[in-house]
């Protein structure tokens, strides 16, 4: 009866210790797959937030081409009126200049430090019959460019003096040809010495120019 006894007690031990395996063979199966789970799942939430970056750039790309086309016809309307616009055509240097050259004239996209000096002397200064003694642009002669311009696209300034010799009329010539400049220029100062007869004029100035809009096609890189 005792060896019966102790016979089923080691079955029993045996039964449990097989289930105990069984039991430690199934977690460790269940964690496997739940860290696959885990895995796959963090995997997928990171492939979402990429694909939602990556389509949030699509749309803002794609709003951006709307807007440009959209805008299209109403440059394209602008500009027109102005290549027909008979008060620019009027200021033309030549048959070979447009009025679109004319505003660019007006408002230059660089500083254009050598033209404006030749433009001063051939057709705003020497007409009026004044006799110039000098022309010096700011920055010319080092320390810098001199030229005032803030973000890119907004407009900047450089100064210029210059002095002239000449009769009354003719130094008042010269500043109604000043003020009537296509190019915009503003008199900070000038001094006058002599007579009504011969005058000498030195004149501080200032002029402006609106460096080009950048138009171009970028690329953007999406990251996860």
């Amino acid at each position: 009866m005792e060896k019966q006894t102790a016979t089923n007690g080691m079955k029993k031990r045996q039964l449990i210790t097989a289930a105990n395996r069984t039991v430690f063979a199934w977690i460790i199966a269940a964690s496997i797959v739940i860290g696959i789970c885990g895995v796959v799942v963090q995997f997928l939430a990171r492939q979402f937030m990429f694909n939602s970056k990556v389509y949030a750039a699509v749309s803002a790309t794609n709003k951006t081409l709307e807007a440009n086309i959209a805008a299209y016809d109403g440059l394209k309307a602008d500009v027109t009126k102005l290549v027909a616009d008979t008060n620019l055509a009027a200021l033309r240097k030549g048959e070979n200049s447009t009025p679109l050259q004319v505003i660019i004239d007006a408002l230059p996209t660089e500083e254009s430090r050598s033209a404006l000096a030749t433009s001063m002397q051939s057709e705003v200064v020497g007409p009026s019959g004044v006799t110039i003694n000098t022309f010096t642009v700011s920055g010319d002669n080092g320390g810098g460019s001199g030229a005032k311009s803030s973000a890119s696209g907004s407009v900047g300034s450089f100064d210029f003096n210059f002095s002239v010799t000449g009769t009354y009329d003719q130094v008042k010539q010269m500043f109604k040809n000043i003020e009537r400049s296509i190019r915009p220029i503003t008199v900070q100062a000038f001094q006058v010495r002599g007579t009504d007869k011969q005058l000498q004029i030195v004149v501080t100035a200032t002029t402006y120019f609106q460096p080009p809009k950048q138009v171009m096609l970028k690329e953007k890189q999406v990251k996860p």
